[in-house]
């Protein structure tokens, strides 16, 4: 595609940027988000924890919560059983933490990945001979309907804290689980405010409901309320590494909890932040690409457990030998991700076509045998960012003919399609299969993966609603739609430390609040550009729009140091234009702080297309410009 979606400015922009006092790109971003009353965009721009949500809208968690506070306080043995990332991690912890307050007798269960997902039989049986008396599952157990009726029958009480997709039956009727709670944002009938919560995010409200009930008047007590702040961080963690919207309640708890990770992190946070090299202020990009990989090596590489110990770490000195070993698994980590992504983009290559502008398929699926579980996942993600397809992957185990021969998969998709709504007319291919729009995991026999290739093109296609025969084109419009879908065009002068400022304000970013993607037209290169790296992967250059000059940095595109030289240095007629696509950034170097620029796209040459201008009329709905720029 060579169009860039350039929408106008907002015809509020003005308007609210005078009385917020902001710059009018942060007025036009509040436009964009629906904001047209400033009194609104004020409280968007200043969150407040008064904003959250009472846990007793949750439906079951009164039950949850009187059931917890009766076995902490007789003494029964409660296991809490998570799941092996980051949500399901930082969820567990919440939990422990809160339980451990009332002196509750209470153990954790992160099972390894070759356990599967979810709360699995073994473990259970041997919590009841152990003398367990509570199972909580966390962000897991409300499709474990087997699971959940042997516990009944073994005369354990269940609760399930879970955001995921529930199963359902042949009239489409949600199927759920016998369990003493359960307790889920999205349970039929239930008004909660905020279906979007994650594992972490439930786990939490579970918290509180239960320390609510040891506080006077239905409020936790000071002590109790300090606990649930310093618990933030980790429903923060949860949250953004969980890819949940960042909107509404989910946006306060990560606002709150980012604060709480920067200013005062617990042992285990600590030494996560320094092994990660992150400092200052922390924000959703820095736990999405620094401290989430490294809490889920633990899961992809070994043993997940040593994530939940290590955020439930007290001890600093323990706290730094299980930092320094996560640190030194996620390296091992991106290493093997290397190898299969390299495998993996062959087999597409071989199987489907050389490039996204050639492949026929609305979804790819691929396997091996020497994929291993734990980056699958990851490698899913780097395959849609390559091909522009969702994408299924599985690694296939066992001998055939054994009873432990299978294929266990991931899936990965972008905006445009739904995975579960897109398999859902072919679930019976697999053994199991759950998750929700953007990720799930499966597990299937290895004889029916081809039938999975041909089924997952179909489903993809009918859920967008593709012809028989659609051309590649065709496919790769109706998911990816425009190359790049950006905030607006910016002058070079307007991104200033005044306007990161305001940015910051606009924060969390991520799903549901994407950060902002702007374009800057007819910029000229100023001086050489040069390749940056060990391998020299990346290129960085200075570009100059009237007296303002930024430096770029054009991540994983070394390509594009020869393109610049070639393409934009000076030519016949002096100096050559091009346009950007960027994301501004601050970049805190040595005691320095300097705004500077980080590539999303580039086009050479100038302006196709002049737009309006800044301040246009343009209502929230207008028409953006689709511009071959």
């Amino acid at each position: 595609m060579n169009d860039w979606l350039i929408p106008p400015r907002h015809s509020h922009a003005e308007r609210l940027a005078r009385r917020l006092q902001v710059s009018p790109v942060t007025g036009h971003l509040l436009g964009q988000l629906g904001f047209l009353d400033a009194g609104e965009a004020r409280t968007f721009l200043e969150p407040r924890l008064s904003e959250l949500h009472p846990p007793e809208g949750l439906p079951g968690i009164e039950e949850a919560a009187a059931r917890l506070d009766r076995a902490a306080a007789e003494g029964e043995k409660i296991l809490l059983f998570g799941d092996y990332d980051v949500d399901g991690i930082t969820g567990a912890s919440v939990l422990w933490t809160v339980l451990s307050e009332f002196g509750a007798a209470v153990e954790v269960h992160i099972p390894c990945r070759s356990e599967g997902y979810g709360i699995n039989r073994p473990r259970l049986e041997r919590a009841a001979a152990e003398g367990v008396k509570v199972v909580v599952s966390i962000d897991n157990g409300i499709a474990a309907h087997d699971e959940a009726a042997y516990l009944a029958e073994a005369g354990l009480d269940l609760i399930v804290v879970d955001h995921h997709t529930m199963s359902t039956h042949e009239d489409g009727s949600p199927k759920l689980p016998p369990a003493h709670a359960l307790v889920h944002p999205r349970l039929p009938g239930s008004s909660y405010e905020n279906p979007h919560l994650c594992g972490a995010g439930v786990a939490f409200k579970v918290a509180w409901a239960l320390a609510a009930r040891r506080g006077r008047e239905g409020r936790p007590t000071k002590a109790l309320r300090d606990v649930l702040l310093r618990c933030l961080s980790l429903v923060a963690l949860g949250t953004v590494a969980d890819v949940v919207p960042l909107v509404g309640e989910n946006r306060v708890l990560v606002r709150f909890g980012l604060r709480a990770l920067t200013v005062n992190p617990p042992p285990g946070l600590a030494e996560l932040l320094r092994v990660a090299r992150v400092e200052g202020e922390i924000d959703s990009v820095g736990v999405a690409f620094r401290l989430a990989p490294r809490l889920n090596a633990a899961g992809r590489m070994g043993q997940a457990r040593r994530a939940f110990e290590l955020l439930t770490a007290t001890d600093p000195e323990e706290a730094r030998r299980l930092a320094d070993e996560l640190d030194t698994e996620n390296t091992a980590r991106r290493e093997l991700q290397r190898r299969v992504s390299e495998e993996a983009i062959a087999q597409v290559k071989e199987v489907y076509g050389p490039d996204s502008a050639s492949i026929s398929a609305a979804g790819i699926v691929v396997w091996s045998e020497d994929w291993p579980h734990g980056v699958i996942g990851i490698v899913a993600s780097r395959l849609v960012e390559e091909f522009h397809r969702p994408v299924l992957i599985a690694e296939i185990q066992g001998e055939p003919g054994a009873p432990d021969y299978k294929a266990k998969g991931s899936g990965r998709s972008v905006e445009a399609v739904d995975l579960l709504a897109s398999l859902e007319p072919h679930r019976p291919l697999f053994k199991r299969m759950g998750g929700h729009a953007m990720a799930l995991g499966f597990t299937i026999d290895p004889g029916r993966l081809d039938d999975l290739r041909a089924a997952f093109a179909q489903g993809v296609a009918d859920h967008l609603g593709l012809a028989e025969g659609a051309t590649p084109a065709e496919i790769r419009a109706a998911l990816a739609g425009y190359e790049v879908v950006t905030a607006g065009e910016v002058g070079l002068d307007e991104v200033s430390r005044e306007l990161m400022a305001e940015l910051e304000a606009l924060s969390p970013f991520g799903a549901g609040n994407p950060e902002p993607v702007f374009v800057a037209r007819d910029v000229f290169l100023a001086g050489e550009p040069r390749l940056m790296g060990q391998r020299g992967d990346h290129v960085s250059f200075r570009v100059r729009q009237g007296e303002r000059v930024l430096r770029t940095v054009a991540w994983k595109r070394p390509e594009l140091w020869h393109e610049l030289r070639e393409r934009a240095g000076p030519g016949p007629g002096g100096p050559r234009p091009f346009s950007l696509a960027f994301r501004p950034k601050l970049n805190r170097f040595r005691g320095e702080v300097k705004v500077e620029l980080e590539l999303t796209a580039i086009k050479f040459g100038p302006a196709g297309q002049t737009p309006p201008e800044a301040g246009a009329e343009a209502s929230p709905a207008a028409e953006s410009e689709r511009v071959t720029v």
